[in-house]
């Protein structure tokens, strides 16, 4: 991935996550280009910085000039059969055979900040396709094993949506609430920190800056569904008790609060005999 770095703030005591976004800055050693297209955020722990870049820094992109051959088939490219692109979600040069289109909302926002004009598709490679497919089947039926040997590939981000999904847009934390594997769910938030909150998120850079409108973290679905939303209709239990009294999700944001009430009732009915009695 390009450059990232994370500090502490001793006046604050947050950290300081910084992307650089700009490749071609980079490698020309263009500073101030550099600085146009940083990436800023805050947060409470190293832990949180670190995932937060891990998932937000662009890949490198390969030279298609130093390739010569596909990376996937190894085939040569030539200019009319088997034109080469670069995968958006790795990097690497492949032919069009051994490619496919993505909407580009399931590429973070930072990797399309040099585009010229906003591209409703982007081109990666099958084998990226396959991960993300393969990791998705697997967040869906709960098999948190196999998901994170997937993760661990380093090709999977978790914090971006799987499109066409039962009609829907939806995130690896609304798949992981449907699987109801709550194990899953937590490796996710807890080890991940993949975010669960409604609330659009402010990126720390000048309002002018190419960057501002980008990250939001904004989790719901393309119908406007929370992870709180889902989570009340698959009445899974140990999932609410998570969300609610763990961390602490405001219940009251739910549009139907006579269903708001009664999953808070079955909720407590959840809780321990000796957090129940004290309740």
């Amino acid at each position: 991935s390009l450059p990232y770095s994370i500090e502490h703030n001793e006046m604050t005591m947050e950290w300081v996550a910084m992307i650089n976004t700009n490749q071609k800055a980079i490698d020309e050693g263009d500073t101030d280009k550099v600085e146009d297209h940083l990436a800023t955020q805050v947060f409470k722990t190293a832990q949180e910085a670190r995932a937060f870049c891990h998932c937000y820094a662009p890949p490198r992109m390969h030279s298609i000039k130093d390739s010569p051959k596909c990376q996937i088939c190894k085939r040569k490219f030539n200019k009319f059969l088997r034109r080469p692109s670069q995968c958006k979600n790795c990097g690497i040069c492949v032919c069009s055979a051994c490619s496919v289109e993505w909407p580009s909302t399931m590429l973070p926002s930072t990797f399309h900040t040099t585009e010229k004009r906003c591209k409703k598709h982007v081109k990666v490679c099958t084998a990226c396709d396959w991960l993300n497919c393969t990791f998705r089947q697997q967040v869906l039926t709960g098999n948190l094993d196999r998901a994170c040997a997937l993760y661990a590939t380093g090709n999977v981000n978790v914090r971006s949506p799987f499109a066409k999904l039962r009609g829907e847009v939806m995130y690896p934390v609304h798949c992981a609430i449907l699987s109801g594997n709550l194990s899953l769910f937590k490796w996710l938030v807890d080890t991940l920190h993949c975010p669960i909150n409604t609330n659009k998120r402010k990126l720390l850079v000048p309002p002018t800056g190419p960057l501002a409108p980008l990250i939001n973290e904004q989790v719901i679905t393309l119908k406007g569904k929370s992870v709180l939303d889902i989570a009340m209709e698959t009445q899974e239990l140990g999932i609410l008790y998570f969300l609610i009294i763990e961390k602490r999700v405001n219940i009251m944001r739910f549009k139907n609060l006579n269903v708001a009430l009664r999953t808070l009732e079955a909720t407590l009915r959840h809780l321990p005999e000796r957090l129940r009695s004290t309740a």
